[in-house]
Formats: structure tokens, sequence, C-alpha cells
């Protein structure tokens, strides 16, 4: 890889992460809180009942979160990404037939555990990239992942008023699959070979000022050799 495709790539594996999980953010903090009253309506149920869709929500975040941490290692980086792509899909999808709370919440657990899918690899991605900038690449994911909730939330309500609750959230399906695959497709992982030579280069930088000296004093040669 030259230099030249490898930061064209990163550029793109970041910004397809952003777009793979910008609706899974979306969905994840702005769809119940727009949802809730409607919900109520709909199932003649109290608040109560609608809030412990976020119940349902975090717990599948709990058990997945460590998951897709194993299972990105395991089954690859953007596997996970359209494994997460296409339970936010089947998520909507189930929220579009909704007939009880009982399947929002379902949705609720589906749609927890699809982020994680999404999240942790596409965290892991754009670290991988850009070791030496981990703070900055993860936190331009973590941004574009609750900044999603904020910019959707008013546009849920008038989407719902549009199109009505089943029809938005069947277009809501479309969106996310067609956004998700597409950031997954940029969503390219570095050959092994080439992160092993830069997590190198940054363990050297990262050599304190007494390791560093020691090691000429030891090794004469080791300062030539090494720049």
């Amino acid at each position: 890889m030259n230099q030249n495709n490898g930061e064209r790539n990163g550029a793109l594996a970041i910004i397809g992460c952003c777009i793979a999980i910008f609706w899974p953010g979306a969905l994840t903090f702005g769809f119940p809180g727009v949802m809730a009253s409607l919900w109520q309506e709909m199932f003649h149920v109290g608040s109560g009942a609608t809030g412990a869709t976020i119940f349902f929500m975090l717990s599948a975040v709990g058990i997945f979160m460590f998951l897709a941490g194993r299972w990105q290692e395991r089954y690859g980086i953007r596997r996970m990404i359209i494994l997460g792509i296409l339970l936010t899909t089947i998520g909507c999808i189930l929220a579009a037939f909704a007939n009880s709370i009982a399947m929002v919440y379902a949705w609720a657990f589906i749609n927890g555990a699809a982020s994680c899918f999404v999240y942790i690899p596409a965290l892991t991605l754009v670290q991988q990239w850009y070791p030496q900038r981990k703070g900055l690449v993860s936190g331009t994911v973590s941004m574009v992942f609750g900044l999603a909730a904020a910019i959707m939330s008013p546009v849920f309500g008038l989407m719902l008023n549009a199109f009505g609750y089943r029809n938005m959230s069947l277009v809501l399906a479309v969106l996310a699959l067609t956004a998700g695959l597409l950031g997954a497709y940029f969503a390219l992982e570095r050959d092994d070979e080439t992160i092993k030579r830069k997590n190198e280069i940054r363990d050297a930088l990262n050599l304190t000022s007494p390791e560093f000296r020691h090691t000429c004093e030891v090794h004469p040669g080791f300062r030539a050799v090494s720049w």
C-alpha cells in the first residue's frame, strides 16, 4: 500500500464509519423519545411502559458490547458492521408492524444489540488506521453517534406527520440499510503488516528520554541505525 492510497483509504474508513453509525445513533438516542407519546396512544399504556424501552435497549448494550469486541477479532470488522446494519433494518421493520408494547421492547433490544455491532468495530477501525490520533478519530465517530439523534429527532416528527408511523418506520429501514452498507463498503481494514510497521514507529516515538539514552549507551550504533 503506497502512502497516498493509505491516506485516502484511511480517510474513507473514517467517513464510512461515520455514515454507518449515523442511523443506529439516531434510532438509539432519538427515536424512542419522539415515539413515546405515540406508543402510549397506540398500545394504551402509560409513560412507565414506554420508558421501559430504554431498559431493554441498555440490557442489549450491556450484553453485546463485550461480544462485539470479541467477535470482530474472529469474523472481521466489516462483517460485524454489516451484521449491525442488518439488525438495525430488521428492528425498524419490526417496529413498523408492532401491535403491542412487547414488540416495541423487542425492537429496543435488537436496536441496542445492533448499535454495539456497528459502534465498537467502527471505533476499532478508525483507531487502527490512526494509532497516533486515537482520541481524535474515535471522538469523531462518537460525536456522529450522539449528534445523529440531535439532528434527526425533529426530522422524525416531520416524517411521522408526512408518512404515518408504519411508512415512516419502513422508510427508516431503507435509509439505515442503504447508508449502513455504503459506510461498510468504505470501512476498509488495514493489512496486518502495515499496522505492525506503524505501531512500531509509534512505540519508537513514545520512548522516554532515559530509555532512549540507555539504549544508545548500551548499543552505540542504535542511534545511527534508528535515524
